[in-house]
C-alpha cells in the first residue's frame, strides 16, 4: 500500500472515530435530557399536590353516619330542649370540603316544649349529612329535637347553643307540632343565645386565593421548562 493510500485510510478511521464518539456524545445527551424532564415532571406534579394540600388543609377524619328511625316520642325523650321555630339565618365557616365541620343555624323560636331555648336560638350541627348533619329545606317551621352535649362528631358550641343532627328526630313541621300528651308549649326564653364560631373553623378564604395562585404558578412554569427542553439541541 502506497503512502497516499495509508494516509486515506488513516483519515476514513479518524473520521469513523469522530462520528461514534458525536454519536456517544448526543446519546449521552438525549439520556440526561430524558431524565431532566422526568425530574422536571415528577417535582412539578409534586408541588401541585403540595399546593392542592396548602388549599384543602389538613382533613378531618370522615365519619359516615348511619340511623334509624326515631318516633317523636323517643327523640323527645332524648334531647334536652325540644320547640318549633324557623331557620332566618345559616352561618358556615371554614373549610367547604371538611363534612364534620360545624354550621350553625339560627331559628326564630315560637314555642318551647321542654328545657329551654331563646327568641332567637343557634344550633350547631355538622356541615354535611355524611357526619350527621341536619339536611333541612327551606326556612321551616321545623320541630327540632336538641341536646346540650355533642355527638361526638361535630363540636364548638359556646355556652347557651344547642346541638341538632340528621339521627335526633328534627323534622319539618307538619299538623300537630308535638304529640298530645307529650308537653304544652311556652313562649321561649327572651332575646339571643351567643353564637359561637364567626371565623375560626377553617382556613379563611384568603388561604383559598393564596393556594389557588400557587397551584397556577407551579403549573405555569412546569410548562415553561418542559417548552424549553423541547426546544434545546
Amino acid at each position: 500500500m502506497g503512502r497516499h493510500g495509508a494516509g486515506a485510510l488513516g483519515q476514513s478511521v479518524d473520521s469513523l472515530r469522530q462520528k461514534h464518539r458525536a454519536r456517544l456524545v448526543h446519546d449521552e445527551g438525549m439520556r440526561h435530557g430524558v431524565s431532566a424532564r422526568r425530574k422536571i415532571i415528577l417535582l412539578s406534579t409534586a408541588l401541585v399536590l403540595l399546593g392542592a394540600l396548602f388549599v384543602v388543609g389538613p382533613a378531618r377524619r370522615a365519619e359516615a353516619c348511619s340511623c334509624v328511625g326515631v318516633s317523636d316520642e323517643e327523640a323527645f325523650a332524648h334531647a334536652d330542649s325540644v320547640f318549633t321555630g324557623e331557620v332566618v339565618e345559616e352561618l358556615a365557616p371554614g373549610n367547604p370540603l371538611a363534612s364534620a365541620d360545624p354550621k350553625r343555624l339560627i331559628l326564630e323560636v315560637s314555642e318551647v316544649f321542654k328545657g329551654q331555648a331563646s327568641a332567637r336560638q343557634s344550633i350547631v350541627t355538622a356541615r354535611g349529612g355524611s357526619s350527621c348533619g341536619l339536611e333541612l329545606t327551606g326556612s321551616g317551621p321545623f320541630v327540632v329535637f336538641a341536646r346540650i352535649k355533642s355527638n361526638g362528631i361535630t363540636k364548638g358550641a359556646v355556652d347557651g347553643e344547642l346541638y341538632a343532627d340528621l339521627c335526633g328526630g328534627t323534622r319539618e313541621q307538619a299538623g300537630t307540632p308535638i304529640p298530645a300528651g307529650l308537653a304544652t308549649g311556652s313562649p321561649p326564653t327572651a332575646g339571643a343565645s351567643p353564637i359561637g364560631g364567626t371565623g375560626d373553623d377553617g382556613p379563611p378564604l384568603g388561604l383559598f386565593a393564596v393556594g389557588g395562585g400557587v397551584i397556577v404558578a407551579i403549573t405555569v412554569a412546569g410548562f415553561t421548562l418542559r417548552r424549553r427542553l423541547r426546544s434545546s439541541p
